[in-house]
């Protein structure tokens, strides 16, 4: 006999704006206040909070960045959801999306009917030099040594506005057209250097 996972739906969404919440560039929230966003949205369910059996957190290292641990359970309790189980998802940058994964497999396999998936990264509480040293840490040892890092990577998918680094309008575009063609090709010579191993 083989396992049929039972089928899977999606019964809302919601995202805050991306950015840093520090008072500069968006309103200066905390981490739980960032949590207390989603208030709206379970208030707004179909689904009651008694139901959802299962709070799954991705965050990428809540500890290090906001001195936050037993982080899943707090979430849990912080939105009112008591009783369910609660897992933290930490997977670096894909935690979210990981978080996302884990409560599809809750689902499909029979584990909880209701399950609550949420990613939440909250890096400005610590400084940029500090925030980087902590995402240096967990960058793989092979994928570093070819110089692309996960911060390099941020930067070039999800570049500051000109304005924001006091950059003439237009000047960037050729640094974000050379990353563009670096990319690939780091990538590349990265797979042929594996390849030859």
């Amino acid at each position: 006999m083989f396992f049929q996972p039972r089928a899977v739906y999606l019964a809302d969404s919601f995202m805050l704006p991306v950015g840093k919440y520090n008072g500069r560039h968006r309103p200066k929230m905390s981490f739980f206040e960032l949590v207390d966003a989603l208030q709206p949205l379970l208030n707004n369910s179909k689904i009651d909070k008694d139901r959802i059996g299962c709070v799954v957190v991705g965050s990428q290292n809540p500890f290090a960045f906001s001195g936050i641990d037993n982080v899943a359970a707090k979430v849990s309790g912080r939105l009112g959801i008591s009783g369910a189980k609660s897992v933290l998802v930490d997977t670096a940058s894909s935690s979210g999306a990981s978080a996302f994964e884990a409560a599809f497999m809750e689902v499909a396999s029979g584990q909880h009917d209701h399950v609550l998936a949420l990613g939440i990264q909250k890096m400005s509480d610590v400084s940029t030099r500090e925030a980087t040293k902590i995402v240096a840490g967990v960058i793989d040892r092979e994928e570093a040594e070819y110089g692309l890092t996960m911060p390099a990577c941020g930067s070039a998918g999800c570049p500051v506005p000109d304005s924001e680094i006091r950059v003439e309008s237009g000047k960037m575009e050729p640094l974000y057209l050379a990353l563009d063609r670096a990319v690939p090709s780091l990538c590349s010579a990265k797979s042929q250097r594996t390849s030859q191993l």
